[in-house]
């Protein structure tokens, strides 16, 4: 992590330049937890002292709980951002989701964010979830405005297509007046455009080239410039 943050510092004219396209840019990381705990959260406590942006962690069985770490980690760290990347709304429900997030939240004192989507495809199969021809990007947007409506309100009476609540409230309320709902994508189109639509930004994961990048912000953008939907 050192070596990444010193790699930016610009020694030479030509470094120079490079830096300055990186005027903007924030770095942050993300988890696979599966070391001991106590390792995870030192590791995460030296990110915040390197001035990283954010610490992101997959929130699957297949690691160790990221809302666990996330809270542990507040208590030990002062700027760093943390969040689930990403939230799989089709094993934790919208609601339960936005409790988390604002809990979180508090407990960071308004340090809290969530990439949502629709989560890791082969742990879905392994549960026997099943995804494909349920309309995913719609299920998205509504999550969406489930989780925006209970944590702006901290109550909601709802019917969807896809979730529905009658008189639901929760104790739970962020510290932040707008906790940033994300969206995480790989392949898109779809939900990039989503993301640009409707959510506060775009995780996209096996990006690394120029062209994966640009894709990703293209289809991003094309959603900022959409008509809302009614």
């Amino acid at each position: 992590m050192a070596r990444l943050l010193l790699a930016s510092l610009p020694t030479t004219q030509t470094e120079e330049r490079a830096a300055d396209r990186l005027v903007g840019i924030r770095l942050s990381f993300e988890m696979l937890p599966e070391q001991p705990a106590p390792e995870l959260l030192d590791a995460i406590v030296l990110a915040d002292r390197l001035g990283y942006y954010g610490c992101y962690s997959a929130d699957e069985i297949y690691h160790k709980d990221a809302w666990l770490l996330f809270a542990a980690a507040a208590q030990r760290t002062e700027r760093i951002r943390l969040g689930p990347c990403v939230a799989p709304i089709y094993m934790r429900d919208p609601t339960y989701v936005a409790q988390l997030a604002a809990t979180l939240d508090e407990l960071s004192d308004g340090r809290a964010e969530v990439v949502f989507g629709i989560g890791n495809i082969a742990m879905l199969e392994q549960y026997g979830v099943e995804w494909r021809g349920t309309r995913p990007i719609a299920r998205l947007r509504e999550a969406h405005q489930v989780m925006r409506t209970v944590l702006d309100d901290g109550a909601i009476d709802f019917e969807g297509d896809f979730y529905g609540y009658s008189g639901v409230t929760t104790a739970s309320r962020p510290v932040q007046e707008h906790l940033p709902l994300k969206i995480g994508a790989m392949g898109g189109p779809k939900s990039m455009q989503l993301a640009g639509e409707i959510a506060d930004g775009l995780h996209t994961a096996c990006a690394y080239s120029p062209e994966a990048l640009g894709y990703a912000v293209e289809h991003f953008r094309a959603g900022v410039d959409a008509p809302a939907e009614t």
